[in-house]
């Protein structure tokens, strides 16, 4: 499982057909700032949402492939 945690200007720009439950399964984390929209997902479902959205991964971060901009963190759960 994986600990998903988008920024939330680049949340409505990205694709979640391969996220059982989509963006639904997204909660809106008002704690963070700037905020975020998390979500506990598979492994499985983790791969296909980087290939779907072009994302490359730097250490925790999820950045765009196309120019570096972050759009996210990601945390491994045991």
């Amino acid at each position: 499982m994986v600990e998903l945690q988008l920024l939330k200007e680049h949340f409505q720009n990205l694709y979640f057909d391969g996220l059982n439950g989509g963006k639904s399964k997204f909660k809106r984390n008002n704690d963070s700032e700037p905020y975020q929209l998390n979500s506990i997902i598979s492994e499985d479902e983790f791969n296909q949402f980087l290939k779907e959205n072009n994302i490359i991964l730097y250490k925790n971060v999820l950045k765009q492939y196309e120019d570096g901009e972050i759009i996210g963190y990601f945390l491994p759960q045991e």
